[in-house]
């Protein structure tokens, strides 16, 4: 999803410094986290569930992406879990 944070920025919206990874099964994973992304609490391997109340499972990743990004400052909740195993 880098691409979608580039055409971001150039429309004054940020991300939360995360990269996700769409899995097999439908799932958004945590590929990589830069410069602090997510607060320091989050971390490469978290299973994305939700992002502000929405469920992601499934969502195309524009979608997801479209509801993480927002104005500098903003704030969004994930709700995230850590797949067994991990």
């Amino acid at each position: 999803m880098q691409a979608d944070a580039l055409a971001a920025k150039s429309k004054g919206l940020v991300g939360i410094g995360v990269d996700l990874t769409r899995r097999v099964d439908g799932a958004y994973e945590v590929s990589s986290v830069s410069g602090g992304g997510g607060g320091g609490l989050i971390h490469a391997g978290l299973v994305v569930l939700s992002v502000g109340g929405v469920t992601v499972f499934g969502m195309d990743e524009i979608e997801v992406a479209a509801l993480i990004k927002g104005e500098h400052g903003t704030t969004v909740t994930l709700e995230v879990i850590t797949p067994p195993g991990y």
